[in-house]
């Protein structure tokens, strides 16, 4: 299937799903946490470019 958000991979789901899940957290609101706290970008491996 063409099209559509690229794979994220099942190690950043899980992470996701477990800072989620300690922090009892939406899922707007651990997005927001994603791009708030570099602490969490770290945990994630991810690079925003900021």
């Amino acid at each position: 299937m063409s099209g559509g958000r690229p794979t994220i991979g099942i190690e950043r789901v899980l992470r996701i799903h477990f800072l989620q899940h300690w922090f009892e957290l939406s899922a707007p609101v651990a997005e927001e946490a994603l791009y708030n706290s570099v602490a969490i970008q770290q945990f994630f491996s991810i690079d925003l470019g900021k």
